[in-house]
């Protein structure tokens, strides 16, 4: 048996980064009474995509225009003899073009006091949020993003009547890293009406 699935996307909310060599670091005498001082290099610039609306308590929309994509999903399953059984399906394998609402915020450079360093993390991302739930008074350039695609691979062997040893292996694909696991099962039938896995 194989499968095939497209779905068209439309997308609500998004916030996308990317990250330009961002570096926090400290230096002695950084502050006027000589204490060390703090700061950051480089920076991340974000990106966001119908944010606003948690900042202004707009309604949650069904359905934004502008904000589309596509994505596809695969399937087999092969039955090797009257025992074992074979599976594997990629999803979720797409793209999202983000082209309506959008704001955009920079983490770059701020000089900190040692006195603001308990609550700088805090008070900076506060920021950063401010600016995305700001729209942007000029046309800001879309960006595309990926989904984040499964594979699964599988089998099924049949031990005896009514009883299943099963093995399914799991890779999800992430823009910069893959994560791998894995699950094993034991599948038999109890009673007439009960499995036990």
């Amino acid at each position: 048996n194989v499968g095939v699935r497209v779905r068209l996307l439309a997308g609500l909310e998004n916030v996308y980064s990317t990250n330009n060599g961002l570096i926090f670091s400290s230096f002695e005498g950084g502050s006027s009474t000589g204490e060390p001082g703090y700061n950051v290099e480089g920076n991340i610039y974000v990106m966001g995509a119908g944010i606003y609306r948690f900042q202004n308590e707009r309604r949650f929309p069904l359905y934004v225009a502008g904000n589309y994509g596509a994505s596809v999903d695969l399937g087999l399953q092969y039955k090797v003899n009257e025992n074992l059984e074979l599976s594997a399906s990629a999803s979720n394998f797409g793209l999202l073009r983000w082209n309506s609402e959008l704001t955009s915020a920079t983490i770059e450079d701020p000089l900190i006091e040692p006195s603001q360093l308990d609550t700088f993390l805090t008070d900076y991302i506060d920021w950063v949020g401010d600016d995305l739930a700001t729209m942007a008074e000029s046309r800001l350039p879309s960006y595309t993003t990926r989904l984040t695609g499964d594979i699964y691979a599988g089998l099924k062997y049949q031990v005896m009547d009514d009883q299943y040893f099963g093995v399914v292996a799991n890779t999800r694909i992430y823009p910069n890293r893959v994560d791998i696991g894995a699950s094993f099962s034991y599948q038999m039938q109890v009673l007439e009406w009960f499995n036990a896995v």
